[in-house]
């Protein structure tokens, strides 16, 4: 991260730019779910050593985009969060070329061979062929490699737990979270703006299960997550980029 994009997120959002760089999202689990550090560390040495998932990820992306790929924190977060909460219904927006969404899937795929536990993942997504500022326009890469659509690097043993819906969330949230009905963990990672944030909050909100979990990427940007949680009189856990907070 830039200095200077580190002080702008600090003027925005002085806390969650310091819970950026020292918060731990093993923390968030152990708050919210009541897991031990060791549960978090078990987890993620469960999806590091399964071959067929990180290595199919790391073929796509070096032969497709000429990327190398490397586990990280957050990986290891969104899988053990899926893992733990064992939810039958997961609604995300924000793709891209889907390794986040890889990390739900592999989770709902353990979780239903290992416990039993069916879950589907449905998504949202407006593709990324230009960049889009205040979304992809931060990243590294800030746009979908050619001919390729969202969730390209997704492995095909995961693809039938998956339905992606193309298009602005704006449009399609409302319409697609009613027709889903109970949510039981809504991932907002699509454009990063105050406003646009706050209205995919206030849309799923009452879409979501009591004790339902409602996680947010990138909460440092602006103070739209800090805020909406303040007035739903909840309690707000934030890590390294991620704010989640448990519907009461």
């Amino acid at each position: 991260m830039s200095s200077l994009r580190a002080l702008q997120y600090l003027v925005a959002n002085p806390r969650y730019a310091a819970l950026y760089r020292w918060g731990k999202p093993a923390t968030i689990l152990e708050a919210v779910i009541g897991q031990p550090a060791a549960r978090y560390e078990a987890l993620r040495d469960e999806l590091v050593t399964d071959p067929r998932f990180g290595q199919g990820i790391s073929e796509k992306l070096q032969r497709i985009a000429g990327e190398s790929f490397a586990w990280n924190q957050d990986h290891y977060f969104l899988y053990a969060l899926v893992r733990l909460t064992k939810p039958h219904l997961v609604l995300e927006t924000g793709v891209f070329d889907g390794v986040f969404s890889a990390c739900f899937l592999q989770a709902l795929h353990v979780n239903a061979e290992a416990d039993g536990v069916d879950g589907r993942l449905t998504s949202i997504d407006l593709p990324a062929y230009q960049p889009i500022s205040a979304s992809t326009s931060r990243m590294a890469r800030s746009y979908l490699p050619q001919d390729c659509e969202p969730g390209w690097v997704i492995p095909d043993y995961l693809r039938g737990r998956w339905r992606a819906h193309l298009g602005d969330s704006r449009e399609l949230l409302p319409r697609i979270s009613s027709e889903l009905g109970t949510i039981d963990l809504f991932f907002h990672d699509s454009l990063h703006t105050y406003d646009h944030m706050m209205f995919e909050y206030r849309t799923i909100w009452p879409r979501l299960r009591a004790g339902a979990l409602l996680l947010s990427h990138d909460v440092h940007w602006n103070r739209a997550f800090r805020n909406f949680v303040r007035r739903q009189r909840q309690r707000e856990y934030v890590a390294h980029g991620f704010g989640l907070v448990a519907k009461a």
